[in-house]
């Protein structure tokens, strides 16, 4: 009967677990919850810094993947990508994950690595990402 019981109480987690995935509940601090990703706002046309130039160690044409999530916004560089698949971060003192997802046809996207909570970025020139957030942060190994 024991194990019965523990065998139940392992599927209810499971099926909890598939649930917060599957339907974006999550524990996100209160400064995302109710926050529309509002990285989707940027408009990608925007006129891009015209010379190539460096800006805060990025050439101002190379792409990026942006998150606005809480406030907050934090660019990617693709270079970043060269020599791993994927990258563990954090945002707003939560840790993230950034890589591609079969789900998204191998496009990057940004998972709350205990929630599951999935973002999907603005992938743009970083001139124009700095240009619409200024006090924007960038990802750097460093």
């Amino acid at each position: 009967m024991t194990e019965l019981k523990e065998n139940l109480i392992r599927l209810i987690t499971v099926l909890v677990f598939l649930g917060l995935i599957l339907f974006g509940l999550s524990f996100f601090p209160q400064a995302l919850k109710n926050t529309p990703n509002d990285s989707q706002e940027l408009d990608a046309s925007q006129t891009v810094i015209p010379e190539q130039k460096e800006i805060d160690g990025v050439l101002s044409e190379e792409t990026v993947y942006g998150f606005s999530i809480g406030g907050v916004q934090k660019a990617y560089p693709l270079s970043a990508f060269r020599d791993k698949d994927v990258i563990y971060d954090t945002l707003l003192g939560e840790p993230v994950i950034i890589g591609p997802s079969p789900a998204y046809n191998g496009g990057i996207i940004m998972t709350h690595a205990e929630t599951g909570e999935v973002f999907k970025p603005v992938e743009v020139q970083w001139g124009t990402w700095h240009n619409s957030y200024p006090n924007t942060l960038i990802y750097s190994e460093e």
